[in-house]
C-alpha cells in the first residue's frame, strides 16, 4: 500500500493499520499547532465506565510550567481529542466497558514525548 496516497486509509483492510495511519496523519498537525500556540506541555485526563466516556479539557502549560489559556481553534481541539481518542481505543479497546477505566496523557511538546497512564477502575 502506498502510504502517501491520499486515500490510503480507505484502501486499508486491517483496522489496526488503518487506525495507526490515521494517528500518524493527525500527530504532526496537532503537534505543530500546539507548538505554534507556545504550549510546552498538555495534560489530559479521561475516565469512563458503563460505556460512558469522558476526555476532559486539556490543561496547557508554558515552558516554565505556568498554566496558560491560549485560544485554541475548535478544529484543533477536535483534532487533539480525536488523536487521543484513537490512541486510547487502539491501546485499550472497549476501555469504558463495565466498571471502566481512567487515566491521563502527558504530552511534552519540547521533548516530543507522550506519557500515557491507564488504570482499570
Amino acid at each position: 500500500m502506498n502510504r502517501t496516497h491520499p486515500n490510503a486509509i480507505h484502501t486499508c483492510t486491517n483496522p489496526h493499520t488503518a487506525r495507526h495511519e490515521s494517528l500518524s496523519q493527525r500527530l504532526p498537525q496537532v503537534s505543530h499547532a500546539l507548538k505554534h500556540a507556545r504550549i510546552a506541555r498538555a495534560y489530559i485526563h479521561y475516565n469512563g465506565s458503563f460505556d460512558i466516556q469522558v476526555i476532559r479539557a486539556p490543561v496547557y502549560l508554558k515552558g516554565n510550567g505556568d498554566p496558560t489559556h491560549p485560544h485554541i481553534p475548535r478544529t484543533l481541539q477536535r483534532e487533539l481529542r480525536a488523536f487521543l481518542w484513537e490512541l486510547l481505543e487502539l491501546r485499550f479497546p472497549a476501555w469504558a466497558n463495565a466498571e471502566g477505566a481512567h487515566g491521563s496523557f502527558e504530552w511534552d511538546l519540547t521533548t516530543n514525548t507522550l506519557l500515557h497512564t491507564h488504570h482499570l477502575t
